[in-house]
């Protein structure tokens, strides 16, 4: 995911300086030497030309405040390294977590929160503070009103290149000005509100607590699965006469449609077609016709099995602490549905032995505690 104005979802490279240069620890944005300014730029003027500092009581009497930072770290493990608040008038205060709490706290219950990329602030903050009616997350609301466009951070909405620190704050407000205006916002803010924005945090905790992987378990199951393979090799080439690279649709058609000469189901380009559609037509032809194609669809499931989630997924319970963290997209599907990625668990095989004794080996990283699933296509209406 690229870099956004509240912080970029996904982004797994270490930040570096904010906008204008680094600052001395607790430094506030501002003219000059204390900050960057926005200038014009390629989206036009920015609401305010520089970033005054002021105290952080004095934000606190404004109804409406920009939230924008800098974090460091590997996502989702990633942490705070500078964080700031900004009115529309173009004030603006460093906003230490762990020391405004209770003043901040306060202010969420009267007052909106605009930041970009919610759930990714949760990770880096550690959770939330404040009221979550506060929150007015750019990147969910464009995502919501447009499911189908790529790119939902206020550059993108703007249609501009991310700028300095008091560009980006400006920003912020006019894509959220900009995404309220449009006709379907108003059918989509209940959805926001209701779920997605407190989904946010529940989805950052999930990521940051991962799930565990029985390293023992896998391995036995990565042999017990090479010998499977092997032994599929070895009966199909006492049955055919034939010895193949199974991995490669070209010898696998040639034994198939030349030397076996069943039916041919359908053409590429390249040569025969041996997809797995083909070789389960082929499968239900009588015996023995029947037995090769079924064969070799045994083998392409448990090859890709071991390929796609055995070894991935004992690689991962391997580095680090154990625990394997995937990170779950809120806006990065047309559908509406969670994305996962690194690793995909969405994807995870569910039917059949070797899937079960597969899903058998992830565990959740405390004792006691249980997997829930849930599906957003149990929701009918909100």
């Amino acid at each position: 995911s690229r870099p956004g104005a509240g912080g970029p979802p996904g982004d797994r490279r270490r930040r570096g300086p904010p906008p204008g240069g680094p600052r001395r620890p607790g430094a506030a944005p501002g003219r000059g030497a204390q900050g960057p300014t926005a200038g014009g730029g390629p989206g036009g003027p920015a609401l305010f030309p520089s970033l005054r500092p002021v105290p952080p009581a004095e934000l606190w009497k404004e109804p409406r405040l920009a939230l924008l930072y800098t974090a460091e770290g590997t996502y989702p493990l990633t942490r705070i390294r500078e964080s700031f608040l900004v009115s529309p008038k173009g004030d603006s205060a460093p906003f230490l977590v762990q020391e405004n709490t209770a003043e901040f706290a306060g202010w969420t219950s009267r007052g909106e929160l605009l930041l970009s990329g919610f759930k990714e602030w949760c990770s880096a903050a550690g959770g939330f503070s404040g009221n979550l009616s506060s929150v007015r997350d750019v990147q969910l609301a464009h995502y919501l009103v447009h499911p189908d466009v790529r790119g939902h951070q206020p550059s993108d909405i703007l249609n501009k290149k991310e700028g300095s620190l008091a560009e980006r704050a400006s920003d912020l407000f006019a894509a959220w000005d900009k995404v309220v205006s449009e006709p379907h916002y108003k059918e989509v803010e209940p959805l926001l509100s209701r779920i997605e924005t407190p989904l946010s945090p529940v989805l950052s905790r999930m990521e940051r607590n991962g799930f565990a992987a029985d390293a023992e378990g896998l391995r036995r199951m990565d042999r017990d699965l090479a010998a499977q393979l092997m032994a599929i090799e070895r009966t199909i080439q006492e049955v055919t006469g034939e010895q193949i690279n199974l991995n490669s649709p070209k010898q696998v058609g040639e034994l198939l449609f030349n030397v076996l000469r069943l039916p041919v189901i359908r053409k590429t380009k390249t040569g025969f077609s041996t997809d797995v559609l083909v070789l389960e037509e082929l499968s239900r032809l009588p015996d023995p016709l029947n037995k090769i194609p079924r064969l070799m669809l045994e083998y392409r499931e448990l090859s890709k099995l071991q390929s796609s989630f055995v070894a991935p997924y004992l690689k991962l319970s391997e580095e680090g602490d154990g625990v394997i963290r995937s990170t779950f997209e809120q806006a990065a599907t047309g559908t509406g549905r969670l994305a996962s990625h690194n690793p995909n668990v969405q994807t995870v095989p569910l039917f059949g032995e070797w899937a079960q004794r597969f899903r058998s080996c992830l565990v959740p990283v405390v004792r006691g505690n249980s997997f829930v699933a849930a599906d957003y296509s149990q929701i009918a209406k909100i």
